[in-house]
């Protein structure tokens, strides 16, 4: 089309050719216009379909990765971080792995094209201004590994926000008792101010990025028309090829400009999914969901507890107990006595295999508790605790949380009613 103009302008063509010229180039645009319309919903749709479906994968297998931790992971993580993971850093996953992406192949396809475009018509003007990309590359590499670590800080200060007013609301009464609302105010207030000083890094430097993205892409804009006057006073390249080169050089910028915003999103996405994945890719030390262990065909109920020393996962410098050694007969009703943390719990956590002492045994009728599977083994065990928790639903549903596993897992609630009477 340039090039039309072009002739028509240094008298090579008359007006009547370049109508024809434009017209028919003109009509390559309509066939572009029309495939750029479908060809761009269906990127779309396809990629916001696949980040739905993956991201829907992650859930599953997080939630799946977070049930099968042993219970020291939540003493150190909290619920509130737990909950934190499910939500809000999934959904991050989720917006820079689905339409974000498409825009970035889009403009980093559309860059490439318009790249080769200028090197076809003057590889020497093309390869000069070509200079400004490896530019934009190099600022766009250095930056975004301060983008990313800035979310992650910013992440693990906002989870542990989320954890103080998990923890805050969970033990209400206790906080309202004791006079300590402003003092968990403050201790979120202050989690809170961290992670807006993280997250104002992170968009400072984006900030950064995207003005110095601009000011090389004019920079470029003003070394193309400088340097393509020169080649033209030297004859070593015409006006149409100035103009081609110019016009794909400034549409390679653009579309390039076009991108960048969309990977502050897949930084984000990269910083919340090693949050995500650390805990899908965590090995627990107890793990109840394994079929490993040994299933008694009989059991009496002797415990026995032997040279136990334990310090709980996230105090460990606070030894609870060194060198406990007692006997729990079978058949018979043992009470542990003693003030408010005295270890009673911790007994009961280590008979349960909710945590794993530092050294010494628990024995059941003979057998070291670590060699028993350990979701038979706890299905042996009823458990009342102090502070009971009921689940969302009905007090049956909550009491079919505790067939699991028995003869009476998939009964229903009317058969339940004929069996008690």
């Amino acid at each position: 089309m340039t090039g039309s103009f072009s002739d028509q302008l240094g008298g090579a063509i008359d007006s009547t050719q370049s109508s024809h010229n434009v017209a028919h180039y003109s009509v390559y645009f309509i066939y572009l216009a029309i495939g750029e319309f479908f060809t761009a919903g269906i990127a779309l749709g396809v990629f916001a379909a696949v980040g739905e479906h993956i991201t829907l994968r992650i859930r599953e297998e997080y939630v799946k990765a977070v049930l099968r931790q042993n219970i020291g992971y939540f003493d150190k993580a909290g619920a509130g971080e737990v909950s934190t993971r499910a939500s809000s850093d999934i959904n991050l996953i989720q917006d820079g792995i689905s339409e974000k992406v498409s825009f970035i192949l889009t403009g980093l396809g559309s860059f490439v094209s318009a790249v080769v475009v200028s090197f076809i018509e003057s590889w020497k003007l093309a390869l000069i201004v070509f200079s400004s990309v490896f530019a934009l590359v190099f600022f766009a590499g250095l930056i975004s590994k301060f983008m990313v670590k800035y979310k992650e800080q910013n992440l693990e200060r906002q989870g542990a926000a989320d954890n103080v007013v998990e923890e805050a609301i969970s033990s209400v009464r206790n906080v309202t008792a004791f006079g300590a609302q402003q003092s968990i105010i403050n201790k979120y207030d202050a989690y809170l101010r961290q992670a807006e000083h993280w997250n104002f890094l992170q968009r400072a430097v984006g900030g950064f990025l995207m003005g110095i993205s601009f000011c090389i892409i004019y920079a470029e804009h003003a070394l193309s028309f400088w340097q393509g006057s020169r080649f033209l006073v030297w004859n070593d390249i015409s006006v149409r090829a100035v103009i081609v080169v110019q016009l794909a050089i400034m549409m390679a910028g653009a579309f390039l400009g076009q991108a960048l915003p969309h990977i502050h999103n897949v930084m984000t996405a990269v910083a919340a999914g090693k949050k995500v994945f650390a805990v899908i890719d965590r090995k627990s030390p107890i793990d109840p969901q394994l079929d490993e262990g040994t299933k008694l065909d009989h059991i009496e109920g002797e415990i026995e507890l032997r040279d136990i020393v334990f310090a709980y996962p996230s105090r460990p410098e606070v030894t609870i107990f060194d060198g406990l050694n007692f006997t729990m007969p079978a058949g018979k009703t043992t009470a542990i006595a003693g003030p408010s943390g005295g270890g009673k719990s911790t007994v009961v956590g280590l008979i349960e295999r909710f945590y794993k002492p530092i050294a010494g045994t628990v024995i059941v009728d003979g057998h070291d508790v670590t060699s028993l599977n350990i979701r038979w083994w706890r299905q042996q065990i009823a458990l009342v605790s102090q502070e009971p928790v009921l689940f969302s639903g009905t007090i049956f549903e909550n009491i079919e949380y505790g067939l699991i596993g028995t003869d009476l897992e998939n009964v229903s609630e009317l058969t339940s009613f004929h069996i008690q009477c």
